[in-house]
């Protein structure tokens, strides 16, 4: 498994934004202090106000800003927001011929909850603390 670049400055991103403890930020300024690339960085942007993560505003005082406290966005809702697939392997969703007769599933599912439990622990708090 390995976590795409959109998920990657995702996190970059919102971490800058919870380091604004609630006021708007620009996405130039987001895109400059974080070395992403601005139009990657508007789609991405886009992606999480969609899904709740941040609100826009426009203007010259406009920007983004967590639409939630830092203290409830969690790394695996960012991750889901932004269509990451966190499975580490294919036959824990079910895809797998030989699943009935897998001695390895056991192993694969306690790591799967595992990472799991991990991801939605982890708060854009605890992040910038």
């Amino acid at each position: 498994m390995k976590i795409s670049k959109k998920s990657q400055y995702g996190l970059r991103a919102m971490i800058h934004l919870a380091q604004k403890d609630g006021s708007f930020c620009s996405l130039k300024e987001i895109s400059e202090k974080e070395l992403i690339p601005f139009n990657y960085l508007e789609k991405i942007c886009s992606q999480m106000e969609k899904g709740g993560l941040l609100k826009s505003r426009k203007g010259v005082y406009g920007g983004y800003t967590l639409a939630k406290k830092h203290e409830d966005i969690t790394v695996g809702e960012l991750f889901r927001c932004l269509g990451e697939r966190m499975l580490l392997v294919d036959c824990i969703d079910g895809i797998c011929a030989q699943k009935k007769h897998c001695k390895s599933i056991n192993a694969w599912e306690k790591i799967q909850k595992s990472l799991e439990k991990t991801i939605n622990s982890i708060t854009l708090i605890s992040l910038i603390k």
